[in-house]
């Protein structure tokens, strides 16, 4: 069996203030000579390195070592280094505890000489606060890096909408959501007191909604708590939590779900109901670093699903990526809220992340539209408004920046509304026939266009059988283009097994796939959870024409008979 749905994100790392940078990876080893030997490099030419003195900047200049090696605290030493360099140094702090060297403002050549000599060399950059937004709500409020750590200040702060944070629960007495935390649901305990006892889901509604470190901090929080403490649930556990959120008299609805496990009919359903009863549902793509139609709710179709990015625009290597998900956005080391106490907070990587992100711009678009939106409204501004092809792809593990879409916040752009389409050309006659195994409650489908290539695949029809359902045809009327067709079983053995496994051949279902009354190549049978295929529809050929008319008859000559002779004379009187 699958796993079951869990939190989308890695182990949570404590800090205080958030870091713009990773930890780099340990250098090599340090001989216990390095620092005569920096001397003895600093003596070589330096000017090769074609410098240009200007205005001073300020730098950590430090020995490379290896963690869990001890600074050597040679204080003379780095006097000595000191005294070679090219232009007067003035150190502003020295450092031998933990970093083996000092802080000082240099111009060009100077930290040249520095480098030339095999010093770590690297630039002073600001710390802040919690005050200061996360690196991820700077990102989407501009559009190129490099970052300009300018304050957030939204055009819209998603005042008026709820959002709904399916997940481990709230920390409700955190301060970044005083005053907006609206009632919840408990569906682990069945009670109403969603506390969150794990920390993921007062993570994601921190990112949402939260007051410094939130996309959407005007709009009000409610929690579902329907993972456990750590970090778990079911799908029972997600549709329970869905339900109650569909009953809800509270609108509009932004569903946050930084959750998933395989593939699930039953909650890729309910994620699609709630979505056509008037709620905007944003999810998790997944951390197995495949393909999210792999994954509930990430491929259900009606959902904004969302990939992760890292500060320098590169998707994430863990990313589920493909025609499932429709934008990315930042989730590598976001810090946001926590469990602990009133202002406690982690910073965690993972589409987890990510997805609040998106989940706050659509609170946004929702408040930007006001009483004429609606969820397709919703997701066209904020596709119309994301970044087109400015993600890099994952050096490790290639293809995760599909789509190449990366988040932007809502700042009063939406798109004009679109010219009356042109009449559809008639559809070309197709038909999709599915005869299931012995489980056809496992057995759904779904059917996208891929043309034209520039744009996203585009949901055209779906469906799924019944318990108890036998072979069944679908009529589909298509436009000539290119197509995928999936088809998914939640079990994982596809069409291929009957009641009583091993498979066997005898009771194994099939499918055919018929195009303007010629059935395709694209049949047979699969034997995992998710089959993949593509086709085409080509443009059916005109009815002949009619033969030519034949030409006018030519008109008929004068009439020349000669007229009667007249009558003879009469006699005279």
């Amino acid at each position: 069996a699958a796993q079951g749905p869990g939190p989308l994100d890695e182990p949570p790392t404590r800090s205080e203030a958030p870091s713009s940078m990773p930890r780099p990876p340990p250098f090599g080893p340090r001989p216990a000579l390095l620092i005569a030997g920096v001397l003895a490099a600093a003596r070589l030419p330096y000017a090769a390195l074609g410098s240009q003195v200007d205005a001073s900047a300020e730098y950590i200049i430090s020995v490379p070592r290896t963690r869990g090696s001890k600074p050597s605290g040679r204080t003379a030493a780095w006097d000595d280094l000191l005294a070679l360099a090219p232009s007067n140094v003035t150190v502003l702090r020295r450092f031998g505890r933990l970093v083996d060297g000092f802080a000082a403002a240099l111009d060009t050549a100077t930290r040249d000489y520095f480098v030339h000599a095999g010093m770590a060399v690297e630039p002073v950059v600001a710390v802040h606060a919690l005050s200061v937004p996360p690196w991820g709500l700077d990102r989407i409020d501009q559009a190129a890096l490099p970052l300009d750590n300018a304050a957030y200040a939204p055009a819209f702060n998603g005042s008026g909408v709820h959002v709904f944070v399916i997940d481990s629960g709230i920390n409700a007495a955190h301060v970044e959501f005083a005053g907006r935390i609206a009632d919840g649901y408990d569906v682990v305990d069945g009670d109403a007191d969603p506390e969150d006892c794990d920390g993921h889901g007062t993570h994601v509604a921190g990112t949402t909604a939260g007051t410094t470190v939130g996309v959407a901090p005007g709009a009000t929080v409610h929690a579902v708590r329907s993972l456990g403490c750590d970090g778990s649930g079911t799908s029972a556990t997600v549709v329970d939590g869905l339900e109650w959120v569909a009953s809800h008299a509270a609108s509009p609805k932004v569903v946050v779900m930084s959750l998933g496990g395989g593939y699930r009919a039953a909650e890729n359903e309910a994620v699609a109901s709630l979505v056509e009863e008037g709620a905007v549902v944003v999810v998790a793509a997944g951390n197995d670093g495949g393909d999210a139609c792999a994954r509930s709710p990430a491929s259900t179709p009606e959902a904004i699903t969302v990939g992760a990015t890292n500060a320098l625009d590169q998707a994430a290597a863990f990313n589920d990526a493909g025609v499932c998900v429709d934008v990315l956005a930042p989730g590598v080391g976001v810090l946001s809220a926590y469990t602990g106490s009133a202002t406690a907070t982690a910073t965690l990587s993972g589409t987890s992340m990510a997805c609040p992100h998106a989940a706050g711009v659509a609170a946004q678009a929702w408040q930007a539209l006001g009483a004429a939106g609606s969820p397709g409204k919703v997701r066209a501004a904020m596709m119309a408004g994301g970044l087109e092809g400015v993600v890099s792809d994952s050096a490790s593990n290639p293809g995760r920046n599909v789509p190449n879409r990366l988040l932007q916040a809502m700042g009063g752009f939406f798109p004009p509304p679109s010219p009356p389409s042109p009449p559809a050309p008639p559809g070309v006659p197709c038909s999709l026939r599915v005869v299931p195994d012995d489980y056809p409650e496992e057995v759904s489908w779904v059917l996208r266009g891929r043309a034209p290539a520039t744009a996203l695949p585009a949901l055209v029809d779906s469906a799924a059988l019944e318990a108890g359902a036998g072979a069944t045809t679908w009529d589909l009327s298509l436009p000539p283009g290119s197509y995928e067709l999936w088809l998914y079983d939640s079990f994982g053995d596809a069409l291929a097994c009957c009641g009583g496994c091993p498979c066997c051949d005898g009771c194994a279902g099939e499918w055919t796939l018929t195009v303007d009354g010629v059935a395709t190549t694209v049949a047979g049978t699969f034997y995992s959870s998710v089959g993949y295929w593509n086709f085409e529809v080509e443009e059916r050929s005109p009815p002949p024409s009619p033969p030519p008319s034949p030409p006018p008859l030519p008109p008929p000559p004068p009439r020349t008979e000669p007229f009667p002779p007249p009558p003879p004379a009469s006699p005279p009187c």
